[in-house]
């Protein structure tokens, strides 16, 4: 039998990707879905860092140690009125006069006695630790007191919520009236009528209490003076009625 030639013809090539499954497409809808996700998360995550930017810095910085100059001041004033308050006839009225440096003298005062206190139990250690945690300075007739509100992530800006408040709490005429300049969080501002307000309205409400009765009517004026000195006048019969526990005047 004659043999079989072989064909000369090259055996042809598989078309490109046959032989393979096709790959399995996403819908369209899932893909819009997937990127409009993925645009919100970013958009979460700027905008909180950006919001994280504003609302939050580094805790206020400490205040300056009690000194024995704010020792010496802190005597003074307290054998003033003491030696007013316990006079067998203590006069209507006195007058205490600050000037801007004495006046931060006794902001840290402020702030070693609230301390102290703490360690007899004389005063709330929540309270305590608001008041050490904040810084109070005086300049030419104002205030400025910052507090920290909150703590997060000290790594994020600082972490912390500093509230700040400038003004001047100023009592004239048996009335009390906060004078906030501004109010803000971090940086971002508060608007400081409504602040005022708000803090006026609790105040008088605190007045309501037989203590804070005392108090107010002790406290005649709270003034800041043209040369940034602040001058307090104050009724030591009043303050004798405070210091020693007794009933307000009906």
């Amino acid at each position: 039998m004659p043999k079989r030639r072989r064909s000369s013809a090259k055996p042809k090539a598989p078309l490109p990707g046959a032989g393979k499954k096709p790959t399995p497409r996403l819908p369209k809808w899932v893909i819009v879905l997937l990127w409009s996700v993925g645009i919100g998360v970013l958009t979460a995550a700027a905008l909180l860092t950006v919001a994280a930017a504003i609302l939050l810095s580094p805790p206020p910085a400490p205040m300056e140690a009690f000194s024995a100059e704010d020792a010496q001041l802190q005597q003074r004033i307290l054998s003033k009125v003491y030696g007013e308050v316990f006079n067998r006839r203590p006069p209507v009225e006195a007058q205490l006069r600050l000037t801007p440096d004495e006046m931060n003298s006794v902001l840290r005062c402020m702030v070693f006695t609230v301390s102290a206190a703490e360690q007899f139990g004389a005063v709330d250690p929540a309270l305590a630790k608001m008041v050490r945690s904040g810084h109070y300075t005086y300049r030419a007739g104002n205030f400025t007191v910052e507090l920290p509100v909150a703590r997060l992530a000290p790594w994020l800006f600082g972490g912390t919520a500093v509230l700040r408040l400038e003004g001047f709490p100023a009592k004239y005429e048996g009335k009390f009236d906060l004078m906030l300049q501004s109010c803000r969080i971090g940086k971002f501002s508060l608007p400081a009528g409504e602040v005022e307000r708000r803090v006026n309205r609790e105040f008088a409400e605190q007045l309501r209490r037989e203590d804070m009765l005392c108090f107010d009517r002790a406290v005649k004026t709270f003034e800041a003076q043209p040369d940034g000195s602040v001058i307090v006048v104050y009724r030591p019969p009043e303050l004798l009625r405070l210091l020693v526990g007794g009933k307000a005047r009906k």
